[in-house]
């Protein structure tokens, strides 16, 4: 795809030992030893074979930022065992920062050519800042309107996005980046028929003050913060998260209408470890996107690649959260897993912890049920589930977790209609409120 704006480094190939990458020392490699360098790193071995649905599979990139041979950052994932095969690339970083800043593209109606306004390849320290890009009505897709490769320390400030080469049921994105560590986005808004923002292979990413419809990484990330922003799914409905995404997905102060707060996709077949933590966040239920969670990961198609066979579900945190309840839906879930047809053990899912919660209903007079998950399921450990301050007093409450194991639910200073458990949740309720 043609830029009309571009700037690329493609870097030069050299030899690093797999058992370095997985530290922060390259004191020992020469082209590494002195200076400031990104080193690129690609595992030949596929992450994912074969994308269900798709003619493509998933490879890993890491990018390291290296300042006289030691790295300011670590890859996501290890790279020494016998799965990987890494190689690498290293591009000499310039003493001066880059800043790209004020302008505006405006498309060409009618045009039948795919051309990204900004594309950067194999940079650090970089500001783009406030642009504006107005792609009209079209039939086109595929869109990457700002592309972003193989970068460090990237800030998108003041960014707007009116539309992209994009169809309801056709990809395109208004900001795509692929290998990047500490991307930064403040003030980064738009409106288009796909998910405005489309990644891959991500680690460190900061989000703040922006109104997008949805965040992803589709596969292989980790540690995704986001304050201060507004995800609204429109017609489409979107969510926000991906798959294999490492570290934690925190949440300060962020609103989601008619959008999954978080959401593993399945077309990866992996599920790996993830803690996610909500802190003062307000969802605003529908009839498609009532739960907080959501996959359907949990099927009998398994990523053969040793470390990715077991599926995983993320434990959650909840710190002041408000859920807006419409008037028809009947009940709202934590972890909505679908249908589930995995036959392994759940991995890392643990504890589950809420501290202030309120349910709010648009009737007077609706019940709702409030379930920590649609189907139990069977977990590798036994989980342990704290609620306190959950404010349902119209709310039915079901606590069974774990299909396997004891589950562990304390809830305290909380109100709701009703409390039901099976035998296999070891219960303790103090200083609630129980009926109207």
């Amino acid at each position: 795809m043609v830029a009309l704006f571009e700037l690329s480094c493609e870097g030069k190939t050299i030899v690093v030992d797999k058992h370095l990458l997985d530290g922060r020392c390259f004191r020992s490699v020469p082209e590494l030893r002195h200076g400031e360098h990104l080193l690129v790193i690609q595992d030949n071995n596929l992450w994912v074979d074969n994308r269900v649905g798709h003619d493509y599979g998933h490879t890993r990139k890491d990018i390291l930022l290296i300042k006289d041979g030691r790295s300011q950052n670590t890859v996501i994932a290890p790279y020494n065992n016998p799965q990987s095969s890494p190689s690498c690339k290293v591009i000499d970083v310039p003493s001066e920062a880059y800043h790209v800043h004020d302008f505006t593209f405006t498309r060409v109606a009618g045009s039948k050519c795919r051309t990204s306004c900004v594309k950067v390849k194999g940079v650090a320290h970089l500001l783009l800042e406030n642009i504006v890009i107005n792609t009209p009505e079209n039939d086109l897709w595929g869109d990457r309107a700002i592309h972003i490769l193989n970068c460090a320390d990237v800030t998108l400030k003041n960014i707007t996005i009116n539309n992209t080469y994009s169809q309801p049921k056709k990809y395109g994105y208004g900001v795509s980046i692929n290998n990047a560590w500490k991307t930064c986005m403040v003030n980064v808004k738009g409106a288009a028929p796909w998910g405005l923002l489309g990644n891959n292979n991500l680690s460190d990413t900061y989000l703040k003050d922006c109104q997008l419809n949805r965040f992803d990484i589709h596969c292989y990330g980790k540690n995704v913060y986001l304050a201060d922003c507004k995800f609204d799914g429109g017609d489409y409905c979107w969510y926000c998260g991906g798959s294999s995404i490492y570290g934690i997905m925190q949440y300060d102060r962020c609103s989601f209408i008619n959008c999954t707060p978080i959401a593993f996709g399945d077309s990866y077949k992996t599920a790996v470890g993830l803690e996610v933590v909500f802190n003062d966040c307000v969802f605003y239920a529908t009839k498609k996107r009532h739960s907080v969670f959501r996959t359907k990961v949990l099927n009998n198609k398994v990523n053969p690649r040793f470390g990715l066979s077991k599926k995983c579900l993320p434990t959650i945190e909840i710190n002041n959260m408000t859920i807006n309840v419409p008037k028809g839906v009947k009940e709202v879930l934590l972890y909505d897993v679908g249908n589930v047809t995995y036959s392994g053990t759940v991995g890392y899912l643990g504890n589950v912890k809420i501290n202030g919660l309120e349910i709010k209903s648009s009737s007077s007079n609706q019940d709702i049920g409030f379930k920590l998950i649609n189907v139990p399921v069977s977990t590798d450990k036994t989980i342990k589930v704290d609620i306190m301050n959950l404010s349902a007093s119209s709310a039915q409450i079901y606590l069974d977790m774990s299909s396997n194991r004891h589950n562990k639910v304390r809830v305290f200073k909380s109100a709701f209609k009703s409390i039901e458990a099976s035998k296999g949740v070891r219960l303790k309720v103090r200083d609630c409120t129980v009926g109207q």
